[in-house]
């Protein structure tokens, strides 16, 4: 089956991985990324000569179409595998068109590689193009249904249904038992690429 989705972005690594770990063999089953190998140059004490040696400096997408499929898995293996690195940036994937979908950034956030769609404005990750909408502020939500949103997202955990988020809530002033909600969790990981729920403003939640 032909694709014609189209990537870009990188995810910087620091410090860049060495020779020795860019050929460690518990990431060589990546399908969908690879590394941006690069040569540093080290001077010597005395500063009258330096070597050269390679190093990956970032994670890209490869050169070709592909379905995207495992984007998520394959960064997340190179994450967990050098977690004592740190991971800034992101992938962007546009989707083939004929499937309809918003394009999408990978991100790192709190060592868990999370999906952005387009639809949603995202501080540090969509936020930054003006022609998109304002971020919409937290949702209110009664005790009654943020537990249920909790029930939901704890279920979803053990399943293998949801592999990254995050959740943050507040009592709200007022007599009313409420509370501001924020925040973002994947769903349908069962089902294969899945997809990302966000909690904020107003609306029917995605």
């Amino acid at each position: 089956m032909g694709y014609e989705n189209s990537y870009s972005g990188a995810i910087t690594i620091s410090p860049p991985l060495t020779r020795s770990q860019i050929n460690d063999p518990r990431i060589a089953r990546r399908t969908d990324v690879k590394l941006r190998i690069v040569e540093q140059k080290t001077e010597s004490d005395d500063g009258e000569s330096f070597t050269v040696r390679p190093v990956a400096d970032a994670i890209v997408p490869l050169e070709k179409d592909y379905s995207g499929d495992h984007l998520e898995d394959d960064i997340q293996l190179i994450v967990d595998t050098f977690s004592e690195h740190e991971f800034a940036g992101f992938i962007e994937a546009r989707w083939d068109p004929g499937f309809g979908e918003p394009p999408s950034r990978f991100i790192i956030k709190d060592d868990r590689v999370m999906r952005i769609d387009a639809q949603y404005r995202w501080p540090g990750v969509w936020g930054d193009e003006p022609d998109r909408p304002a971020s919409p502020p937290s949702r209110r939500m009664h005790a009654d249904e943020l537990a249920a949103l909790l029930t939901d997202m704890a279920a979803r955990i053990p399943a293998g249904d949801s592999f990254g988020g995050y959740i943050n809530y507040e009592v709200a002033d007022g007599p009313a038992h409420e509370f501001d909600v924020e925040g973002a969790y994947r769903i349908g990981n069962t089902m294969g690429q899945g997809g990302m729920r966000v909690i904020r403003g107003e609306g029917p939640m995605s």
